[in-house]
């Protein structure tokens, strides 16, 4: 909805706020568990203090409720109308006439191994005692946040820029670059340095992975026609 309402010029600046909302609803989400994993004991808070924050999301049921009743259709959509797309099932006629385009977008959503390695295996790499790194699950906390912190402050900045000199730039030096720095990543939390680990998980998950971050939902979306854009950017997006 937010391409399609852009100026062809500016989508990819407009469409990165949308990738902002997984950041912002990370750093809501870790601002209330800091507070609980510092007063409550580690029982409780591993028994249900965790679950705090997922019981507050409930209120996006209703901000979708509200989204949904009061956006409009994109211009472009409105005037082509609905009769063209609603001929075939949209999955049949996807896979018969862009399969490399779901293909390519496949293989390049592995892309997102750089923040999974980043702020979900690292944090068990730096906290489980299976691991010997020593970190308690606060400090990774402010680590996430700081992460987070950095990549809604990156974002619509590599958005614009991806209007600016292309997205493919973008996407290939964050994912290429983004990729060969993760193992450095590891080695920080492996010195058990804090200072390290903020300065690494900024440079590797708040710059480069969000060069990829920032651009690919636009990209993807500008390799399909508007009739099956959705569902050729939400096949590829969630089997990669």
């Amino acid at each position: 909805m937010v391409v399609e309402h852009s100026p062809d010029a500016r989508r990819g600046f407009f469409a990165s706020f949308t990738l902002q909302g997984t950041q912002v609803g990370s750093i809501l989400a870790t601002a209330v568990l800091l507070p609980l994993a510092a007063l409550l004991p580690a029982d409780q808070f591993s028994a249900w203090g965790w679950r705090v924050p997922f019981l507050l999301s409930a209120v996006v049921i209703l901000a979708g409720y509200i989204i949904r009743r009061r956006v409009q259709e994109p211009p472009a959509y409105a005037a082509k109308g609905t009769t063209e797309a609603k001929q075939r099932f949209p999955l049949v006629e996807l896979l018969r006439t862009r399969p490399g385009a779901v293909v390519r977008c496949i293989l390049m959503t592995f892309t997102n191994v750089i923040g999974m390695a980043t702020l979900v295996f690292g944090v068990s790499y730096a906290t489980q005692e299976g691991y010997g790194n020593g970190f308690s699950s606060s400090e990774f906390l402010w680590v996430t946040l700081v992460a987070n912190i950095a990549a809604v402050a990156t974002i619509p900045l590599f958005g614009a820029l991806s209007d600016r000199i292309g997205r493919r730039t973008l996407m290939a030096t964050g994912g290429i670059v983004g990729g060969l720095l993760v193992p450095g990543y590891l080695w920080a939390i492996e010195q058990g340095s804090l200072p390290l680990v903020f300065a690494c998980v900024v440079i590797v998950q708040g710059i480069f992975f969000q060069m990829w971050n920032a651009t690919f939902a636009t990209f993807f979306q500008e390799q399909f026609p508007m009739r099956i854009r959705v569902t050729g950017f939400a096949v590829s997006q969630n089997i990669g």
